[in-house]
């Protein structure tokens, strides 16, 4: 026995719009719920530059960053409210101190987990970025050599990324710092060629 229930018009859409947000929770609690046992980032200082997990004082600081370098992308909202209890465990920054001794961040590496990498048991580096003023100063590849460590401590079997074929200076460090292409193909809104690359 099956009853056909008259479809209002814009209901499909609603719900569709309901799924997709009951998804993103989801999959924000079962990212909060795994790394739950992953230990802090461990604080490192290489020459004037320190490296070191979230804090939630960074938001402002991180949130024009990732702006800055990710299209207008805003670091907002569920997101930014995710990285404030867990950010210290898989959100690294690079810091130096301006010329009245204040800590200024100039980068930001993040990691998170998708299906691909759960299935894996890899983590997805989503987003690294550097200021423009301190790019070409290596601090791109000590995020991710600071990350790889952190990341094999805590037993994942490698980190998975992104990298579009034209970021030249973003693929010369993810390949010094061990990431090997693993699949080559194209952005589906963009047509944009990308590698996705694994380091372990």
């Amino acid at each position: 026995f099956h009853i056909n229930w008259p479809m209002v018009a814009g209901q499909t859409d609603m719900l569709n719009k309901i799924y997709q947000r009951l998804s993103i929770y989801a999959f924000f609690f079962f990212f909060y719920w795994k790394m739950r046992s992953v230990k802090n980032i461990k604080n490192r200082k290489i020459f004037e530059i320190s490296y070191r997990g979230y804090k939630k004082e960074d938001a402002l600081q991180v949130a024009k960053i990732y702006a800055q370098l990710n299209n207008g992308t805003r670091f907002t909202g569920l997101k930014s409210f995710l990285y404030a209890f867990i950010g210290n465990r898989c959100l690294l920054v690079a810091t130096r101190a301006n010329e009245i001794e204040e800590e200024v961040i100039i980068g930001v590496n993040m990691y998170y987990l998708n299906a691909r990498d759960v299935r894996e048991k890899t983590i997805h580096e989503g987003f690294i970025g550097v200021i423009p003023s301190m790019t070409g100063k290596g601090i791109a590849s000590a995020m991710r050599s600071i990350a790889k460590d952190h990341f094999k401590a805590a037993g994942f079997k490698g980190i998975s990324t992104r990298i579009s074929l034209n970021n030249v200076s973003s693929l010369q460090s993810a390949i010094k710092t061990g990431f090997t292409p693993i699949e080559e193909y194209a952005e589906p809104s963009t047509g944009d060629r990308r590698y996705y690359m694994i380091a372990k």
